[in-house]
């Protein structure tokens, strides 16, 4: 298993913007945080939760994060309106 970072291209306020996921590869990813929406809608609320805009590789990025290199902060998302 690897990490990967997706990320919306389309910068927004009070949405999801990001996922950190653990998945065999960047297909299985996108499709981890498509298929997990009802979960995230009960903890986080429905913004920004276009299902289709995970797999959408022009509305997202999908970035492998190696498990190899220094100690650092893997994802920090923070906007505020």
């Amino acid at each position: 298993m690897h990490f990967y970072r997706i990320t919306r291209k389309e910068r927004a306020y009070d949405e999801a913007t990001a996922f950190v996921v653990r998945a065999r590869d960047d297909y299985e990813a996108r499709q981890i945080v498509f298929r997990d929406q009802k979960a995230i809608k009960e903890d986080y609320g429905d913004h920004g939760l276009e299902p289709e805009l995970w797999l959408d590789h022009t509305r997202s990025t999908c970035d492998y994060i190696s498990v190899d290199g220094p100690e650092e902060i893997i994802l920090v998302d923070f906007l505020h309106a």
